[in-house]
């Protein structure tokens, strides 16, 4: 008897657990539909992917309102492989140019993996720090994130 009864606590237990934590879809997308139509974002990217994933996130909010601002500065070894990488470059240039993204290229990872500037697109600028720049956008009242 006692078993039963523990296994029914135990059980009741476990049945409202994940209705009282879960999200509903509902929820899901009004969270995702809080992008503000003319909202201030900014990543901080440090390897590729992040990149990518970072540029594919600026082109859905730019879908949902031109007059969003969206900036994405890229510190470390991304950089390198934006040097050697054409269909990489080809989407970053697709970003500032159609989209009007702001991407820049960190000054003090430039200066420490001896990357010469000329090699990037044309169209990207650079900071002299990364990190000091975000801290700006904060400042600025943008919503940042580093990844």
């Amino acid at each position: 008897m006692k078993k039963y009864i523990i296994i029914l606590t135990i059980s009741s237990f476990l049945w409202f657990i994940p209705k009282a934590t879960a999200q509903t879809k509902q929820e899901i997308k009004k969270t995702e539909q809080a992008i503000k139509k003319k909202g201030k974002y900014a990543l901080l990217v440090r390897n590729v992917e992040h990149l990518k994933a970072a540029i594919q996130t600026g082109m859905e909010f730019k879908t949902r309102s031109n007059k969003i601002d969206f900036q994405i500065v890229i510190c470390r070894k991304v950089i390198q492989e934006i040097t050697s990488n054409n269909k990489l470059q080809s989407q970053i240039q697709l970003a500032i140019n159609q989209k009007q993204f702001k991407i820049l290229a960190c000054g003090l990872s430039l200066k420490k993996l001896d990357i010469n500037p000329t090699l990037l697109p044309s169209e990207m600028k650079s900071t002299t720090n990364g990190l000091t720049y975000i801290f700006g956008l904060q400042e600025l009242g943008y919503k940042t994130i580093t990844l």
